[in-house]
């Protein structure tokens, strides 16, 4: 499991097996695809591996960060 943080066009924090299902995860629920927006101003501007290279307030945000599933985190609660 890898944590993807986005930043624009809304923050999320993503826990996915690959950068393209976080992408497809934070196209699902945190800004569709039918919510006008240039594609190129979708930001990771964070991706790592590691529970501990994200930031306190994330992983306290996390239910159970060792999960193996995925999971959609924006304003602190799981979507």
């Amino acid at each position: 499991m890898k944590y993807f943080r986005f930043s624009e066009p809304e923050y999320a924090l993503i826990a996915a097996n690959s950068e393209e299902e976080a992408v497809k995860l934070y196209r699902t629920y945190v800004y569709p695809p039918d919510d006008f927006f240039e594609v190129n101003c979708l930001t990771i501007d964070f991706e790592t591996d590691n529970i501990n290279h994200l930031t306190e307030s994330e992983i306290k945000e996390l239910d159970t960060p060792y999960k193996a599933k995925p999971q959609v985190i924006i304003d602190a609660r799981y979507i």
